[in-house]
């Protein structure tokens, strides 16, 4: 991110991550999808520790966009919730808007901080 921020400025490094954060999370979420069988008999195994995951695929397009949100905001590993949000069956839409939320804080904080550290790098930009 902050090579983003160095190279393109603020407007532009945020565009760019975004767009990387896009790809980054949409290709684990395909990928989760050829491997369905095996995360659901992970999930099963480990029932307390994937209620919060399989909380993600209920309800109606706003939930599934909030509690997606909220995964991302949290402390969570949300790796992990890439490539298992196929398997508890949250839709590709809420998913990716969620995501674009839950994640602008931290790339923003990431681009202004640099602003700070090195204010002459955004005098151009």
């Amino acid at each position: 991110m902050w090579m983003a921020g160095m190279a393109y400025g603020y407007v532009k490094g945020m565009l760019l991550v975004m767009a990387g954060v896009s790809v980054g999370v949409s290709l684990p979420y395909f990928v989760g999808s050829v491997f369905h069988a095996r995360i659901q008999r992970l999930l099963e195994k480990y029932p307390k520790e994937a209620s919060i995951l399989r909380l993600a695929g209920e309800g109606n397009w706003f939930h599934q966009f909030r509690t997606v949100t909220l995964i991302r905001i949290s402390p969570l590993p949300y790796i992990m919730f890439n490539y298992a949000a196929w398997a508890t069956n949250v839709r590709y839409t809420p998913y990716l808007m969620g995501t674009w939320v839950g994640m602008l804080p931290e790339v923003f904080i990431a681009l202004y901080r640099y602003r700070f550290e090195h204010p002459t790098s955004f005098i151009n930009a």
